[in-house]
């Protein structure tokens, strides 16, 4: 008899937990329709299509930026207990145990270049893609495009300096190193 929990992403023992996403979703698709309808001349169904497809891109793309963090976060032995999607609504955020005990900085600062290490990877990937086609002026060719700007926002923006996320992490423990 199997007994392993059925549990997304149990692997690394991480919980998904999703919060009220439909606002952020539905801002997200506005955004992209309006954007695609306005500068690029794609035909209604296509405006559709890309908006849609762009909306799921930035949700797994974000999924895979907090998988990042669970992977190193797993590697130092300190691993987060889950994700909460949709914070303001178009974003997630990695959950660690409050209870942890007092960890070395080094143990804080790799939990967090995770995120912005998997983004980097997705970024690159997506460059190739990018570069690719190039020539094509489609939505496919668009959705790669778009994946690579957020995926250099979530690895090179997110340490960008400011508390609350990846780069204020890393420079209040960078500080604080022994």
């Amino acid at each position: 008899m199997n007994t392993t929990p059925t549990r997304p992403f149990y692997r690394w023992d991480i919980e998904i937990l999703p919060v009220p996403t439909l606002l952020g979703s539905l801002a997200i698709f506005a955004i992209l329709f309006l954007i695609l309808s306005s500068v690029l001349n794609f035909t209604v169904d296509m405006v559709l299509i890309g908006a849609l497809l762009g909306t799921v891109l930035h949700w797994s793309l974000e999924m895979i930026h907090h998988l990042g963090h669970a992977y190193l976060a797993q590697r130092t032995g300190y691993p987060m207990l889950g994700v909460r999607i949709g914070m303001l609504g178009i974003l997630a955020m990695s959950l660690y145990p409050k209870t942890e005990p007092k960890l070395p900085a080094s143990v804080h600062i790799r939990r967090a270049l995770g995120g912005p290490i998997a983004s980097g990877i997705c970024a690159v990937i997506f460059l190739v893609l990018v570069l690719a086609t190039a020539h094509l002026n489609d939505v496919l060719a668009w959705l790669f495009r778009l994946g690579l700007f957020e995926s250099l926002l979530m690895s090179v923006g997110a340490l960008a300096p400011i508390p609350g996320i990846d780069g204020g992490t890393i420079l209040h423990y960078w500080r604080k190193r022994s």
